[in-house]
């Protein structure tokens, strides 16, 4: 794995233990290799998420300059998903050879509302929205939320992240 300042470090995915950062890759295989796993129960954003998938998100708020091409469709480089009073900083990763990636990329426990003026909401009947899916087979990513009533789906594409609500009927297959 890499973390945010570019450092490769190798992490357990049952146990959570994992190597310290070092720009040099084979260093930390070394390390990984002679059982130098001294960071203990480290999560990164995404596992944190993944740990509380089942608790229902709040609302999805969306920045500022998220576009709005038709009512029930966003585009935004980045959205927060809020989850009890943490917020999840969700963005588009474009890996090169044509594959673009969701990458939670922080953890909040306050934010700026009004840099975020765009939020998606519970409708009257719907508690919030449950995880539904994750599909990492596509070349683009795809996420699913949903009330039961409308679903949420956000798709990594190469420069943002495609959102859109849509009646369970017409979820992708």
């Amino acid at each position: 794995m890499v973390d945010t300042h570019e450092d490769y470090y190798i992490c357990c995915d049952s146990c959570f233990r994992s190597t310290y950062g070092d720009h040099r890759l084979g260093i930390v295989v070394k390390h990984w290799n002679e059982g130098k796993c001294p960071v203990c129960n480290d999560h990164t954003p995404y596992e944190s998420f993944f740990k509380e998938k089942e608790l229902l998100i709040k609302r999805i708020l969306l920045t500022e300059w998220a576009k709005q091409p038709a009512p029930d469709h966003y585009t935004s480089y980045e959205l927060l998903l809020q989850i009890g009073y943490s917020y999840y900083e969700l963005e588009h990763l474009y890996v090169p050879v044509h594959r673009c990636v969701l990458n939670m990329t922080g953890t909040f426990s306050t934010i700026n509302q009004v840099t975020r003026p765009i939020q998606i909401e519970p409708e009257n009947g719907e508690d919030g929205f449950r995880f539904l899916s994750l599909n990492k087979e596509s070349d683009h990513e795809t996420m699913i939320f949903t009330t039961g009533k409308r679903d949420i789906i956000l798709t990594a594409m190469p420069d943002y992240i495609d959102i859109r609500i849509k009646s369970p009927e017409d979820r992708p297959g």
